[in-house]
């Protein structure tokens, strides 16, 4: 069986081992499909999980949801700040 993986940077492993990379190593005998992304926010969890669907069908799926707060980052340079700064929805 398929295990899928939906999350933030926290399940990257970018910098040491999270509970995806833990969980390749507790179940081998599954092959285990991390999605997350660093910067990850609700907006990109439910659109990859969309994606993915065809794919999930009797396979496994764990969700680690992020802080409600959280908000996808687009931009790389410091514009972006601005932006949040004066977005209502984003920026309380």
């Amino acid at each position: 069986m398929k295990i899928f993986t939906f999350g933030d940077g926290y399940a990257t492993g970018h910098i040491w081992p999270e509970w995806p990379q833990i969980l390749k190593a507790l179940c081998p005998e599954h092959e285990i499909i991390n999605t997350a992304g660093i910067g990850a926010g609700y907006e990109f969890l439910v659109s990859n999980f969309v994606y993915m669907l065809p794919q999930l069908h009797n396979q496994a799926t764990i969700f680690q949801w992020p802080h409600p707060q959280r908000f996808d980052k687009l931009l790389e340079d410091e514009s972006w700040d601005d932006i949040i700064k004066n977005d209502t929805t984003y920026f309380l």
